[in-house]
């Protein structure tokens, strides 16, 4: 781990001006404001950077106090001083992948958001049951509804006819297994019940430990 240290809260937040972190270890005792006082005016701010307190007063009330400031971690500085920092660089380095999980999960879903507010085609995004959780404007036209928020909630077999709903329901399962289909063509419905013939191509969506968590179409 590459360290700066600062001797008081506001030594720290001068650094942070010119210095990007992925992390702050703080004490609770310090020159100025303690720990807790530098949590929250952090959180206040809405800077969420990752912060543990280190500190050697062993109280569970402060613990539980710093978590409900929206400190990530807390670890006492007494026993063995070599269990004590392998457990604080245990602990470092989880927030910090946590962290980086949760940006990237961020950064995919602007980027799905632009995409389907953009996008001329009709988009819908499923969880892994096919319950719809978001569309565009386009996929709220083409299925003969009024508002986005009518067709949020609904299954995207409601809009299959019944005789393809079997064919979906085996190229859902592939999707799973090969992460796209292409350009396959069914019988699709509107909300007043009325066919169409449509093109529909999906892919799967991971969550931020590339696990299977939904589909867009």
């Amino acid at each position: 781990l590459q360290v700066d240290t600062a001797r008081s809260a506001g030594e720290a937040m001068e650094k942070m001006k010119k210095e990007t972190y992925d992390a702050i270890i703080s004490d609770y005792q310090m020159p100025g404001k303690n720990g807790l006082e530098f949590l929250k005016e952090l959180r206040d701010e809405g800077n969420d950077i990752p912060f543990i307190i280190f500190t050697g007063k062993g109280k569970e009330e402060l613990a539980v106090k710093a978590l409900n400031l929206g400190a990530d971690g807390y670890f006492g500085k007494h026993g063995d001083a070599e269990t004590v920092y392998c457990e604080l660089a245990h602990g470092i380095l989880l927030v910090v992948e946590e962290r980086k999980a949760k940006m990237k999960a961020l950064s995919e879903e602007e980027r799905l958001r632009a995409v389907l507010s953009s996008s001329p085609d009709a988009i819908t995004v499923s969880d892994l049951n096919g319950n719809i959780v978001d569309c565009n404007e386009a996929a709220v036209k083409l299925a003969g509804i009024s508002s986005k928020e009518s067709i949020i909630g609904k299954n995207s077999f409601e809009f299959i006819s019944e005789k393809d709903r079997k064919r979906a329901l085996e190229n859902l399962k592939k999707t799973i297994e090969q992460g796209i289909t292409k350009n396959t063509v069914y019988s699709l419905l509107k909300i007043d019940g009325k066919e169409y013939q449509g093109e529909l191509s999906a892919s799967i969506l991971k969550d931020s430990h590339d696990n299977p968590a939904g589909f867009v179409a």
